[in-house]
């Protein structure tokens, strides 16, 4: 569809153009809205003459009933009469209602579509500007600054987390001092087991007599106990 046929077409594209296209846009949709507006009230103006026929219809039928009743057969036939000539009238006035209604609803169709076409354009042209303050060589540019100074910052932060060497001793020094320690700590642990006094052989001899005396002695107690179990299952 040709945009520029319906809404028609700028003579220029500059700045003042554009703010002239602004200005002009601007009074075109409250015109717009305007002429909405006027189509919404046409509408209740109908809408109100409409229900007023249409009492005037029901008034005239419910006479033409209650003539009917009293057999006045000629007053019936003229209130049914006006009736029908109101009905024609609602029915005219239905039509005018119907076709204003679809011109409305095409006109607020077409103001929508004009101010989407119109914010398309508009945010068109704020990507050209855009477009043409970054130039891609400037953005390679500025990206590559970005990447030079982020690797930068890292080596910096990498020294920065490396341990300090005091006095010129390294690690490997250090940790070989700590198994020289750990080593004699060892031996001096070694040395204090090796220095504990024996136990005397009569000691162990006498301990071990001990221990199978008492031992006798509860198999002793135990076979007696026994041996009374016994009898006394026996006497039983």
């Amino acid at each position: 569809m040709n945009w520029s046929r319906i809404f028609g077409k700028s003579k220029n594209d500059n700045g003042g153009g554009s703010q002239k296209r602004a200005s002009n846009g601007r009074r075109q949709q409250s015109e717009t809205a305007q002429e909405i507006i006027k189509f919404h009230n046409q509408e209740d103006l109908l809408n109100k003459k409409i229900d007023h026929l249409q009492e005037q219809v029901d008034s005239h039928r419910e006479k033409a009933k209650e003539c009917t009743r009293i057999h006045n057969r000629i007053r019936a036939l003229t209130h049914m009469r006006k009736a029908k000539v109101l009905e024609s009238q609602i029915e005219k006035f239905q039509g005018m209602l119907a076709n204003l209604e679809i011109t409305r609803g095409g006109l607020e169709q077409m103001d929508i579509t004009k101010s989407v076409f119109d914010q398309m354009a508009s945010g068109k042209s704020k990507l050209a500007a855009i477009n043409k303050r970054l130039d891609i060589s400037k953005v390679e540019g500025e990206m590559d600054g970005i990447s030079e100074l982020i690797l930068s910052q890292k080596d910096v932060t990498d020294i920065m987390a490396n341990p300090i060497i005091i006095s010129g001793v390294s690690d490997m020094e250090l940790n070989d001092e700590l198994n020289k320690l750990d080593k004699e700590i060892e031996k001096e642990s070694f040395s204090k087991i090796s220095d504990l006094p024996n136990i005397p052989q009569q000691y162990e001899r006498e301990h071990s007599t001990a221990i199978e005396t008492g031992m006798g002695a509860q198999n002793r107690m135990n076979n007696k106990g026994l041996y009374e179990l016994e009898n006394f299952a026996a006497g039983l």
